[in-house]
């Protein structure tokens, strides 16, 4: 395999690392923020569905900047395990 051809599959692996892997923290982000806000801050649920959406606009940011940032894919690789870990928190509370 070219280096060439490496080099497109590991920009096309970032792109949708960053896109996709990007939305889903930051929606799971949001979501865990709206719960969470009211609870901790004593805000009310409409407060922390706004803060949570307008942070989560912050979370998609870092999720793309990180994909393109780091040197390997295997560090990339952590943007999946945030996702995976924001999951379980919310699916466990």
């Amino acid at each position: 395999m070219s280096a060439r051809r490496r080099s497109a599959g590991g920009i096309v692996l970032r792109l949708l690392a960053a896109s996709v892997g990007g939305y889903a923290l930051a929606s799971l982000a949001g979501i865990a923020l709206a719960f969470a806000m009211p609870w901790c801050c004593g805000w009310s649920r409409a407060e922390g569905v706004l803060a949570g959406s307008l942070l989560s606009f912050i979370a998609y940011l870092a999720a793309a900047l990180w994909a393109f940032a780091t040197r390997s894919l295997v560090v990339m690789g952590g943007l999946v395990v945030a996702g995976i870990g924001l999951l379980l928190l919310l699916w466990f509370s």
